[in-house]
């Protein structure tokens, strides 16, 4: 007798899309557009060029922030790592030992779990990082500067941190304008990986993820050079 003996095999388990690399990857690109159209216009008038400059500019700020908040999501919903564990309840819709907290407190989360230094408030990678998501979030709840004071504290955060929008006046309004610059957009990426480099630097989780996150670092360097 003789037949065929059907097998099926089903295995189960959760996909985690990885928009952490999604969001650098296009960070980048709006980075490279900014870059670009800043140096291919030096020395000129304001014009038209700088509307290209303002979406992309915005679109960038937004997805840096969008990067570092979606990658250490990612690493506490990795159900083979040691910080799912450290939660009851995380795929939940409303997990509430990782919701509320801050992106910045979730990474500090992250460390206590691993058992190793956190990060220091006061040095530059978390202030950048702090202030990268004040402007973020300035961006997105934009509201006419009716009052000239209403950016001045985040202004005076990000002063020296990088060249602002050579095309517009020095009374121009930061968040809409003056922030959206090379400079400006350069110094978000740069964050993100400063930062990011920082906690792998402590943990040391998950290398191939961490690492591919961090090889997107060599697109800004060569842009730069």
């Amino acid at each position: 007798m003789s037949g065929f003996i059907e097998l099926s095999v089903r295995g189960e388990g959760k996909f985690i899309a990885p928009f952490a690399l999604q969001h650098m990857r296009a960070a980048l690109l709006f980075n490279k557009r900014v870059v670009q159209a800043e140096n291919s216009n030096t020395g000129k008038p304001l014009g038209p060029f700088i509307e290209d400059i303002l979406i992309h500019g915005s679109a960038c700020f937004m997805s840096s922030a969008a990067a570092l908040e979606a990658l250490i999501n990612e690493l506490f919903m990795m159900q083979d790592g040691p910080l799912h564990s450290s939660s009851t309840d995380f795929d939940s819709k409303a997990n509430e030992e990782t919701a509320r907290p801050s992106t910045l407190d979730k990474y500090q989360k992250a460390i206590d779990v691993l058992g190793v230094a956190r990060i220091q408030k006061g040095s530059k990678c978390f202030q950048d990082a702090s202030s990268l998501f004040l402007l973020r979030n300035a961006l997105i709840h934009y509201k006419p500067p009716w009052d000239p004071t209403l950016n001045e504290g985040l202004e005076s955060r990000l002063r020296g941190r990088f060249a602002t929008c050579p095309f517009v006046d020095q009374g121009a309004d930061f968040v809409a304008l003056k922030c959206m610059s090379a400079g400006g957009v350069t110094w978000a990426v740069n964050t993100v990986f400063a930062f990011v480099e920082e906690f792998y630097e402590r943990t040391q989780i998950f290398p191939k993820k961490m690492q591919q996150f961090l090889s997107l670092k060599d697109a800004v360097q060569s842009q730069q050079s």
